[in-house]
């Protein structure tokens, strides 16, 4: 994890930025989930996707229920 980012997202929540202090916090856990899980399974993509891709598919259609 990236400290410096840790505590921009602690500063953001005093600074009672509620929403842009989550937003920053939930990327950092799910990159280094990211991280964790790729180097532990020994894999050579990421496990998780990234938000840039979307959950969508070809059809436009998206794979959450």
């Amino acid at each position: 994890m990236d400290k410096d980012k840790i505590v921009k997202a602690f500063d953001e929540f005093a600074d009672e930025k509620y929403a842009d202090s989550e937003e920053t916090l939930r990327t950092e856990v799910k990159q280094a989930v990211n991280d964790f899980l790729k180097g532990k399974l020994d894999l050579e993509a990421d496990p998780i996707q990234t938000a840039d891709s979307d959950s969508s598919t070809d059809d436009g259609s998206t794979d959450e229920e």
